[in-house]
């Protein structure tokens, strides 16, 4: 197995803050990191297939945890199971980025089940749409779409403190 990564992909997974990993340690837990991604954009399209906003409100809990355990909870059974088996490291804590990225899919997800909780079914099915596109992306290319917003916002504050501070002390 090569250890390398591309330039490309090795910025991603910074982007999403890890950035203590090696090339060889990505690569090991690369494909396991889309799983969550994968999932949560399924059980999106099974919500809106079946135009069931219950389905939704049990799905969002567990972008939630994600934000808030140190991995997300789809992430346990390769950390304390199927490592073991494949003897493979397991997927660190996620940093702030990584958090925040599943903060936004619990808000995005619970915006969407009360899009169709409440009759605004087209609503609920763009949203989910725009969810499953970026999940979807995630899981075939490694970019987050949550990270890198996240990302955005951190440089913007910091260049906006930064003029601040600088037109303060001129």
């Amino acid at each position: 197995m090569r250890a390398d990564l591309s330039s490309t992909t090795r910025m991603r997974f910074e982007m999403m803050g890890f950035t203590t990993c090696d090339d060889r340690m990505l690569r090991t837990i690369r494909p396991w990191l889309r799983v969550g991604p994968a999932i949560c954009g399924i059980w999106m399209a099974v919500g809106l297939i079946t135009d069931s906003a219950a389905t939704l409100w049990v799905l969002a809990p567990f972008a939630a945890l994600g934000a808030v355990l140190p991995v997300h909870p789809v992430d346990v059974p390769y950390n304390f199971v199927i490592r073991r088996w494949t003897r493979t490291p397991p997927i660190p804590s996620y940093g702030a980025p990584r958090r925040f990225s599943c903060a936004m899919a619990s808000v995005w997800i619970s915006v969407t089940a009360w899009a169709l909780a409440s009759g605004a079914v087209g609503l609920a099915h763009v949203l989910g749409s725009i969810f499953m596109a970026a999940s979807a992306v995630y899981a075939t290319t490694d970019f987050c779409l949550g990270s890198w917003i996240y990302q955005s916002w951190k440089f913007l504050f910091r260049k906006l403190l930064f003029e601040r501070g600088k037109a303060g002390s001129a």
